[in-house]
């Protein structure tokens, strides 16, 4: 209502852009005014956070170690900060220094500690091994059932169902009252 100038639901709005004769105006004319007034109120409303700047991976090997850390991008640097022996270091690089592998020698207690920073390569998940080795583990799974059952092992079949517990959400045939004497047994 502050928006419109209004003290209360009865009184008639005020805006620059509502004129005295917008009831006898043309629908698109119309259309405008109000796409131009909810425009204002929403910029009004709605909080905007800026926009973060993307993580890059990079790896680096201190003494034999190996990290994978996440740096920020600081400008045109890459920046991100390490503890070693209770110092905190921090480290810029460039991209290309990063893309090309960097060599960045530091003084910890009066010694020099080479620290080599290169770029991570983000792996692509493989869907096709994943598929497969998800469904072979099944199939396996139900074979292992399938000839416990048939030579009567029943410990190997409360084995094989204690397993698919975990998976109840995949197994239909799993019901809670399976699980409980499944468990307790």
């Amino acid at each position: 209502m502050d928006k419109f100038g209004m003290d209360s639901l009865d009184a008639e709005p005020n805006h620059l852009l509502l004129k005295t004769n917008i009831k006898f105006m043309q629908n698109k004319y119309k259309k405008d005014v109000f796409h131009s007034i909810m425009d204002e109120v929403i910029q009004e409303l709605v909080c905007t956070f800026p926009k973060e700047e993307p993580e890059v991976l990079l790896n680096v090997d201190i003494l034999d170690t190996h990290l994978v850390v996440n740096s920020v991008v600081d400008g045109r640097m890459l920046k991100f900060d390490l503890n070693i022996n209770n110092n905190n270091v921090i480290f810029n690089v460039t991209p290309e220094q990063a893309k090309h592998g960097v060599t960045v020698d530091i003084c910890v207690s009066n010694h020099k500690i080479p620290v080599r920073i290169s770029k991570a390569e983000t792996g692509k998940s493989d869907d096709l091994h994943n598929y497969v080795m998800q469904f072979l583990q099944w199939y396996f799974l139900i074979l292992t059932f399938k000839y416990a059952i048939k030579e009567g092992d029943s410990e190997r079949t409360n084995m094989t169902l204690k397993f698919c517990i975990q998976c109840s959400s995949v197994i239909p045939f799993c019901q809670s009252t399976l699980k409980n004497a499944l468990t307790t047994s």
